[in-house]
């Protein structure tokens, strides 16, 4: 289990992890939104599983620069 503490900003909420001293970008969103900004997968059948709140997370990597 993990627990982040997530702001909310409109209709996501995000925070920020560390894995090994690097920081991670972790956002919570409406799964038809996160569809519709993000590229997380090249299967055009991609469908992503979603809470009981039809929400998905994401999890990435900050810029280096």
């Amino acid at each position: 289990m993990l627990q982040v503490p997530l702001e909310k900003s409109g209709d996501r909420e995000a925070g920020t992890i560390f894995i090994d001293d690097i920081p991670y970008h972790i956002e919570r969103m409406p799964k038809n939104m996160m569809c519709r900004e993000y590229k997380v997968d090249s299967d055009a059948d991609y469908v992503p599983q979603t809470d009981n709140s039809n929400r998905c997370v994401v999890v990435a990597p900050f810029s280096i620069k």
